[in-house]
């Protein structure tokens, strides 16, 4: 039998994957306790609602990614390009690692909860998100660093966005999708554009 913290464990688990799959709006507690192996009362016996439990998953979520940013920025590498390219390959990583978090971020987006947008954007990446902002600030202190942190967030998320389209195109490898490959390839299109290429990552 499953005590009272393996439980609220085990729902958290699942919880997290139905939310990233359905959304908050269309996954109700009863859908979740049956789920879950639960009854609804047994349910709110760990969980006072479902805000609660969203905010709960949140923050879970946010301990589970931190391991992607152990290393504040700023120290990784001794210039800033190699900084920029170090952010870009943590935030591949974690859409490359947890499909459920970047499914979590898409369902939020259509659903436009004002409320849910804000816990999402405060308790999961607001700290990196300042990080980022400050590195493209050193870089170019004349830019408007909240749309060039977006744009580039953007290419990483929609690449891996179309991941399935393709993997039925020409020349498509598994090594394409590899973190580290997709962080230097968006590096180098930021730095120097498309004929740009670093000599020390050109084989890569």
């Amino acid at each position: 039998m499953q005590n009272n913290s393996q439980t609220k464990r085990k729902v958290l688990f699942i919880a997290y994957k139905a939310f990233a799959k359905e959304g908050y709006k269309a996954l109700t507690m009863r859908a979740l306790a049956n789920k879950c192996g639960l009854t609804v009362s047994s349910l709110y016996h760990h969980f006072s609602s479902k805000s609660d439990l969203y905010d709960q998953i949140l923050e879970n979520t946010y301990k589970e990614n931190s391991k992607y940013w152990s290393n504040p920025i700023e120290t990784k590498g001794n210039t800033w390009d190699k900084q920029l390219k170090n952010y870009i390959y943590n935030f591949c990583r974690i859409i490359h690692d947890e499909p459920d978090f970047t499914q979590l971020m898409k369902r939020e987006q259509l659903d436009a909860n004002p409320e849910r947008m804000k816990k999402l954007a405060n308790s999961v990446l607001a700290s990196e998100y300042s990080g980022f902002e400050k590195l493209i600030q050193k870089a170019n202190p004349n830019c408007e660093p909240h749309i060039y942190v977006m744009v580039i967030l953007g290419m990483a998320l929609h690449y891996y966005e179309t991941s399935k389209f393709r993997r039925h195109l020409p020349d498509y490898s598994l090594k394409l999708d590899d973190p580290a490959v997709v962080a230097n390839q968006i590096t180098n299109i930021l730095i120097g554009g498309i004929t740009y290429t670093n000599k020390e990552n050109s084989q890569k």
